[in-house]
């Protein structure tokens, strides 16, 4: 029947095949993409903590019994472990077909039975699941030739990351490498002894001391006026005349025993690009939200916003694809790899390419 129509009317025909060619080119130019669609792998993640333990220590007596009974769970695709001092993670990956909360609760009870393998000091293990949505989309390298790595810290975190942070989509963005300032305390203990003081007791003072309390509320006729004491310290040379004790009338004070020193936090990462320090930033997605237009939104925000960075080498992601998710464009590029982006502040009124690199690294520039 539709063989004798196309004879007798191939007008017709050739109209109802255009017909549905037009309708497919339309329907698939707003075909949604993205770059992480939602497969719910099923992925279990157990934290280990043994605190005052060292690497080798968590390996051997708490990371290989507790492998040795997750290994006989059924499924399980791949068993990873990370470790550091008093922490150790172990990350289950099942097949596809595996269900997220069977899985759960198998590895729970296989970890439940080998809690008599290890050392008694061991807290309690925490059992979760991986949410897709919490790997990063995006990678941002703040780095710089003349700052230090203190204010490339505070760079990122004042500038870039809240940047980013208001951006639609946008979940979570966290900071690796950073150095944050810290205000260390030095106490001699010689001297401390020799007053006969414990150290609790220069913790304490130091705590009483900074901090901000509310100082209750003013009526005045129809306003109010709310008062608050001012009792943070800003400079690190103010903490040592904080008093931490008083003997026969006489005040001792931080600097009778010791010094305050304005420094950085103990260091638990570091990023390097090239032979320079730098700060790394990884921005997440919300939950739910499209991966491509959480990094066009991104890379949006960084270029138009005015700052005292630049952006020197922007890339889409490190992350590594069968194929670019972009509706602009339909060619496929398989094994995407693409470096972190980078960004070096300098003067605001000073604009750099942005490159985008891409397969085999061809790169092109545009102002």
């Amino acid at each position: 029947m539709l063989s004798d129509v196309c004879v007798r009317r191939p007008v017709f025909a050739t109209m109802m095949v255009m017909s549905l060619v037009v309708l497919g080119i339309v329907s698939f130019r707003d075909l949604g993409v993205d770059l992480f669609p939602r497969a719910d792998p099923a992925t279990v993640n157990v934290s280990l903590s043994l605190p005052g333990a060292s690497p080798d220590e968590i390996s051997s007596s708490v990371i290989e019994p507790m492998e040795q009974a997750i290994s006989g769970v059924s499924g399980i695709d791949e068993i990873s472990a990370r470790i550091s001092e008093g922490k150790g993670n172990i990350t289950v990956r099942f097949v596809l077909e595996r269900d997220l909360t069977e899985a759960v609760n198998d590895v729970r009870e296989k970890v439940s039975g080998a809690i008599k393998a290890v050392p008694p000091e061991l807290l309690t293990p925490v059992i979760t699941k991986v949410d897709p949505d919490a790997d990063p989309v995006m990678s941002l390298i703040v780095s710089s030739d003349s700052m230090s790595l203190r204010t490339l810290t505070e760079l990122a975190d004042k500038q870039v990351s809240r940047a980013i942070q208001t951006v639609n989509g946008v979940g979570q963005v966290t900071i690796a490498g950073s150095r944050a300032r810290e205000i260390h305390i030095v106490v001699d203990i010689e001297k401390l002894n020799s007053y006969g003081l414990p150290i609790s007791q220069v913790r304490d003072a130091v705590v009483a001391e900074n901090v901000e309390i509310p100082g209750g509320a003013i009526e005045q006729g129809k306003g109010q006026l709310l008062l608050r004491t001012l009792g943070r310290i800003d400079a690190a040379a103010d903490f040592n005349n904080i008093v931490i004790a008083t003997k026969d009338g006489t005040p001792i004070r931080l600097s009778d025993v010791g010094y305050a020193e304005d420094g950085f936090e103990r260091p638990t990462s570091s990023v390097w690009y090239g032979d320079k320090p730098a700060v790394q930033l990884d921005v997440r997605r919300a939950m739910g939200e499209n991966t491509v237009s959480v990094i066009e939104g991104v890379r949006q925000r960084l270029q138009s916003r005015p700052s005292s960075f630049r952006l020197s080498n922007v890339a889409e992601s490190e992350l590594e694809r069968d194929r670019e998710p972009r509706p602009s464009n339909r060619q496929s590029h398989p094994r995407l790899r693409s470096p972190p982006a980078l960004m070096q502040p300098g003067p605001p009124s000073r604009r750099l390419p942005v490159h985008h690199r891409k397969l085999r690294w061809r790169s092109s520039s545009t102002p």
